[in-house]
Parts: C-alpha cells; structure tokens; sequence
C-alpha cells in the first residue's frame, strides 16, 4: 500500500500527546517555582531570628531594612552584613509596616512589623509577622 499522508487519527494521537506533555510541564514549572518561593519566605524568616539572636547574643542593635527587591540586616547604621535579594517574580510592597524593624540587647523590637513577599508569577503572597512582645515570627500563605 502506498501511504502519502497521515490519517486522521495519527494527527488527533499526536495533538493528543503535545497537550498532555505541555500541561504536565506547565504543572512542574508552577510547582518549582512555589518550591523556590517557599524557601525563599523561609530564608527571610530565618534572618530575622538570626538578627535578633545576634542582638540578644552581642547586646548591639541589629536591624532588617526592606526594599523593593532585597531584604538587608545590618548591625545598627552600619553596612549590610546579609543581603536576600528577591526573585525577579518576587517584590515587597512599598507600604509594609515591616520596612525597618530593630532588635536591640536583650529585648523585643520596639515595634511589630510584617514583612510582603508578593510572588506575581504565582499569584500568592506571604506576610510574615513579627511580634512586639516575643519577637516571635509567624508565616501566612495567601492568594492574592
């Protein structure tokens, strides 16, 4: 038999297996990019307790200071000692209440704060909420 062409059903079996594939490489890509937001999130929160562990361990003032795209905490007014730059679909808002917060000696910051980490890929963001009398931090995951 001499075949020229594809049938009808050799083209729908392909299209078939395409949209299948992509749809399950647009679900890794979703999910690696949750993973890499999550640890990000984690990675914050661990700076704030490193900074104020640091200030309870040293009796110096240590403070977190956001931007746009980076998170820094620095020793009182002096340079950074630790930068979290952002992903790039990851941004802090401009009017979070976390935009400087102090640990100084043995005590809580003088103030609570809550640091926004808004992933737009994703459409989530994350708040993480900083306590005045414990300094205790507290994660939430929401949709935007």
């Amino acid at each position: 038999m001499n075949q020229k062409g594809f049938s009808l059903m050799e083209v729908v079996i392909v299209t078939l297996l395409i949209a299948i594939s992509s749809s399950f490489l647009k679900l890794g890509i979703n999910y690696a990019e949750e993973v890499r937001f999550k640890v990000l999130v984690k990675e914050v929160e661990k700076g704030i307790k490193s900074a104020q562990y640091m200030a309870n361990l040293t009796g110096r003032e240590y403070n977190i200071v956001c931007t746009e795209k980076a998170v820094y905490i620095r020793p009182g007014y002096k340079a950074a000692i630790y930068k979290f730059n952002m992903d790039k679909h990851v941004v802090i808002p401009r009017d979070i209440t976390g935009k400087q917060i102090s640990f100084s000696g043995r005590m809580a910051p003088s103030k609570a704060g809550t640091i926004e980490l808004v992933n737009t890929a994703l459409s989530k963001k994350a708040r993480i909420t900083i306590r005045v009398a414990t300094g205790k931090t507290t994660v939430y995951f929401e949709k935007l």
